[in-house]
């Protein structure tokens, strides 16, 4: 999925297009996992009700009702979970166009240029919601439902007092240098990349997306950097961190397969003797 572009691909939601800025109300009633999405925009992502499960190029970052995240361009894998009492999640969306960032950098440049040379590249930056920029979310939500242009058109105006508020708060470093990396795009190593997502359960396909190569790409590649295959390098992964779960829970056998990323307790029981020369349960036993 491509956003903004296939916007219309998720279902329920109120959509407005001021100049070449986006603004999304987005509801859900399922739960959705692991959905792979090229941002070619900037989104300011605030979480009404539910979560959302994020992971880049720099790792992975879980936003709860009211929390907001600001999330650079470029690939990544959304999940998203309905609130446990049954009520659909729901996501304000704020798809920052490169005009727009341009246009904001350059009115408040100097609020901005200490994000300027710093080394470090981010994709991610998240702040609580607070009783401010709640209040800015209520006004937006109930611009967003009128009907008059006059009215929609001060959501930018909207966009923009967040921003500037955002640039100010705890996590300000983080919101500068997102923004002005996303002036001149910085580029992150492939290694990096597998090595900060490394904890996280994704499939190889998932990790092709994330380096923004194909699958066979990323199998090559991955092999240059790391001098195995994906597959063998990440079932060992799997299999180490079981054997440390062995040794200090009191979880089934099942429910460690499950965790480390086996789809049932039987093929993770082959998989480890195949590595360890002995079962889990064994291996439990003499360690406890």
């Amino acid at each position: 999925m491509v956003f903004p572009n296939d916007i219309e691909q998720l279902g329920n939601y109120n959509l407005i297009e001021i100049l070449d800025t986006k603004f999304l109300e987005y509801f859900s009633e399922n739960n959705v996992n692991k959905r792979h999405v090229v941002s070619t925009q900037c989104v300011l992502s605030f979480v009404i009700n539910g979560t959302k499960i994020i992971a880049t190029n720099e790792g992975e970052i879980i936003a709860n009702k009211d929390e907001c995240i600001l999330i650079g361009k470029g690939n990544s894998i959304m999940s998203e979970r309905i609130p446990k009492k049954g009520e659909p999640y729901q996501n304000l969306l704020f798809f920052l166009s490169d005009g727009f960032i341009q246009r904001f950098y350059h009115k408040h440049q100097e609020l901005i240029e200490t994000g300027k040379g710093v080394k470090e590249n981010h994709r991610l930056a998240k702040t609580q919601v607070d009783p401010f920029i709640r209040n800015l979310l209520i006004s937006a939500l109930m611009i967003i439902s009128n009907k008059q242009l006059h009215i929609r058109n001060i959501l930018n105006l909207k966009l923009e007092e967040m921003l500037l508020y955002l640039i100010k708060s705890k996590h300000s470093q983080r919101f500068k240098t997102l923004l002005h990396q996303s002036i001149g795009e910085r580029q992150i190593s492939f290694r990096s990349i597998i090595l900060n997502n490394i904890n996280h359960s994704y499939q190889l396909e998932d990790y092709a997306h994330l380096t923004a190569t194909s699958l066979s790409t990323f199998k090559r590649k991955f092999k240059e950097q790391f001098g195995e295959s994906a597959g063998g390098y990440f079932r060992k992964l799997k299999l180490f961190a079981s054997k440390s779960l062995l040794k200090t829970s009191d979880k089934t056998i099942e429910d460690i397969a499950n965790q480390v990323g086996y789809e049932s307790g039987s093929h993770y029981i082959r998989a480890f003797k195949k590595e360890f020369g002995t079962t889990p349960e064994q291996f439990r036993k003499s360690n406890t």
